[in-house]
């Protein structure tokens, strides 16, 4: 199986409001191309079911599936991982000892519902990809980075 990590600052993925948003074009167009080029089946996301995303969308307008890999407030809880999640210094750039556990629940979850597809893309943050591509690798997939930047350009930087 091939799996494409795709590493966002966390505040590009919501789809726009009513309003023109020219980064969150640049995104959502980034993302199609990477869909297009690397015939992407299954898309797994960094975020909750309940969020209206752009990588959601892209998935609808593709007829791929779309699913969401991240791990329940509730379970945080449950592991006793909530508190050291919510009071990371930045979200989008320290990691915090309890990331590899959510990390480990992302791709558990990933393999289990993406089935037997050919190519994955999981759009996720910045910080999870290192540690995402080291867990995938290990249980024998072929594995890509793409760095979509830090807020300021979603041009792709490998």
């Amino acid at each position: 199986m091939k799996i494409l990590l795709v590493g966002i600052h966390h505040g590009i993925q919501d789809v726009p409001g009513n309003f023109p948003n020219p980064r969150k074009d640049q995104f959502d167009q980034a993302l199609r191309q990477i869909v297009r080029d690397r015939s992407v089946d299954f898309i797994g996301e960094e975020t909750y079911p309940d969020r209206k995303t752009i990588a959601k969308r892209i998935a609808d307008s593709f007829s791929i599936r779309w699913e969401p890999i991240e791990m329940s407030l509730k379970a945080r809880e449950d592991l006793g991982i909530a508190e050291e999640q919510n009071s990371r210094p930045t979200v989008n750039e320290t990691r915090v000892p309890s990331d590899g556990i959510r990390e480990e629940f992302m791709a558990w979850k990933t393999l289990k519902v993406a089935g037997k597809v050919q190519s994955i893309m999981i759009v996720c943050g910045r910080l999870h990809t290192d540690a995402l591509a080291e867990r995938f690798r290990k249980a024998g997939h072929e594995v890509d980075k793409h760095d979509l930047g830090n807020g300021e350009s979603y041009e792709p930087r490998t």
